[in-house]
């Protein structure tokens, strides 16, 4: 139990590796992520692409190392989907590239003191030699050109959902230009009433004079231009 455990971790491990060694660019729009319960489609070829059922919402490239096995490649493609809302995936073109250069004795599996050490993998002339998985063998020491993988892929979303989404989009812009355009509702018109004084109240009365005070009537002539008269 505990080795199958082990072997799981592994593989794991491994295919975190994997998909850490590919990098994706893309351009185009982007929706809501695609839930695993619905299947992301890969295709190889636009000829496999069926008539009409899928709108082409982007456009990326996937670049791995070579000789990366293609579920992988199909399983970082499906993941980069779904992130992006896409419904399908279409390969139209691979291209191989010269990504610089290596040395045999830079692999980190096997090292020259490890190969040295066991007379199988040395030359006739003593020079340490790798065999790889599939029986070939290099020199160790000797310089190899690095080759990626770029894959161009189309991100396609179902046509139907597609239109759907755009136009419960328009529908949502619509309401909100509306609702900036509407004028603002009218004010209601204020009623104006005459103030009326209330008896106890501080409003202003006429004033009153009071016999004895100082108050001066402005009825009253001006003493000193009050006209002589007669004696």
């Amino acid at each position: 139990m505990k080795k199958l455990i082990g072997l799981a971790g592994m593989a794991v491990s491994v295919a975190v590796a994997v998909s850490g060694c590919m990098s994706f660019d893309y351009v185009g729009q982007s929706f809501a992520e695609t839930p695993d319960s619905v299947p992301v489609e890969v295709f190889r070829n636009r000829s496999e692409l069926p008539p009409g059922r899928y709108k082409v919402i982007g456009r990326g490239v996937l670049t791995a190392p070579d000789g990366v096995d293609s579920y992988d490649i199909d399983e970082k493609l499906i993941e980069e989907a779904r992130e992006h809302g896409a419904d399908a995936v279409c390969i139209v073109g691979v291209e191989a590239i010269q990504a610089g250069t290596f040395r045999t004795q830079d692999n980190p599996f096997i090292g020259p003191s490890s190969a040295s050490s066991n007379p199988a993998n040395l030359t006739p002339d003593g020079a340490p030699i790798q065999v790889n998985t599939y029986g070939g063998v290099t020199e160790m020491g000797e310089e190899h050109h690095r080759i990626e993988l770029q894959i161009r892929v189309l991100m396609l979303k179902d046509r139907n959902t597609l239109e759907k989404i755009l136009a419960e989009r328009d529908e949502v812009s619509r309401r909100e230009r509306r609702s900036v355009d509407l004028p603002p509702p009218p004010e209601s018109p204020r009623l104006l009433t005459p103030e009326i004084p209330v008896p106890g109240s501080t409003a202003a009365s006429p004033e009153i004079p009071v016999p004895g005070s100082t108050a001066i009537s402005p009825a009253a002539p001006d003493a000193g231009n009050a006209p002589l008269q007669n004696q």
